[in-house]
């Protein structure tokens, strides 16, 4: 389970001063780096061609390229292609915050097979109705980006963002928005791709034993925390008729042990594990190794 070993277990790849570097933000670097290779060659053939026409046609996703050809790498290298634009600066800073937060959460290889399968979803969709004759080129990492940061608003449904705003609020009007600009453009392949990007990261989440529903990421009341998931997953052990007062003062202790960290737990869902000070830290590692010990001896 999540709850029960992943919280704070991927450290920074590297640090950038006191900043801590994740591979979300090596990943982002790396779109950075081919956002400018992308607008020196759309300025070499023309300025005006598409990203998916002239030397960068090899690198787009399309389906007769792909499939008919066997240029496998499209299935990866179109989310590679960015045209620069102030949306794709917005989406490569949400991607260093959010997915830093995700991967701080999952694991750095859990989130690194998130991304892998967020990147494969739009042309996997792409190859299947291809074969209905239905075959538009792609080029870009949006959708696998917002697909990061849906992965987040799953996480941490109520941690407050955009001005004080929680995050499920946020993700609810954004796809929102995309939806009924696709419905009044009537772009229903956007459409699909974009929910079929948010279901991708649903599933995987769940595959992962996360335990959480759309009914319950909307409802008001029990709210997700980390604190809450991580007793949610522990084995509920059989009541006994005779207890000693050895058994009764440890569960006492463990419950005292439990209040105590209970803050930090929500501390992290709310602003996440990077906000915990050196002493929260260690509190909340010594309380893990004396859960640890205590399961063992039971």
């Amino acid at each position: 389970m999540i709850s029960d070993h992943r919280f704070g277990k991927a450290s920074p790849l590297t640090w950038a001063g006191s900043f801590p570097v994740y591979l979300a933000a090596m990943i982002a670097a790396a779109h950075v780096l081919t956002m400018i290779v992308t607008a020196l060659v759309m300025g070499v053939q023309g300025g005006s061609g598409a990203a998916s026409a002239g030397p960068l046609a090899a690198w787009t996703f399309s389906w007769e390229a792909a499939i008919q050809r066997g240029w496998l790498w499209q299935f990866v290298t179109y989310a590679f292609v960015n045209p620069p634009s102030h949306w794709t600066v917005v989406q490569l800073v949400m991607l260093v915050i959010f997915g830093s937060e995700v991967e701080k959460f999952l694991g750095r290889m859990s989130f690194l097979w998130l991304y892998v399968l967020l990147v494969l979803a739009a042309p996997a969709l792409l190859t299947a109705l291809g074969f209905a004759g239905i075959r538009p080129p792609l080029a870009g990492g949006s959708l696998a980006h917002f697909g990061v940061f849906l992965a987040f608003v799953f996480i941490y449904p109520r941690a407050e963002i955009f001005f004080r705003l929680q995050a499920r609020w946020v993700a609810v009007a954004l796809v929102g928005i995309y939806t009924l600009q696709g419905i009044a453009t009537r772009d229903w392949m956007d459409i699909a791709l974009l929910w079929w990007t948010a279901a991708v990261a649903f599933a995987y989440l769940k595959w992962e034993d996360m335990e959480f529903s759309f009914p319950k990421l909307l409802s008001p009341t029990r709210p997700f925390s980390p604190a809450r998931s991580a007793r949610s997953a522990r084995p509920v052990r059989p009541a006994r008729e005779h207890h000693s007062s050895k058994t009764i003062g440890s569960t006492e202790e463990e419950q005292d042990l439990h209040d105590s960290i209970d803050p930090i737990l929500e501390k992290i869902a709310r602003r996440g594990i990077g906000s915990l000070t050196r002493a929260e830290r260690n509190r909340l590692e010594s309380a893990r190794d004396t859960l640890i010990r205590k399961d063992r001896q039971h």
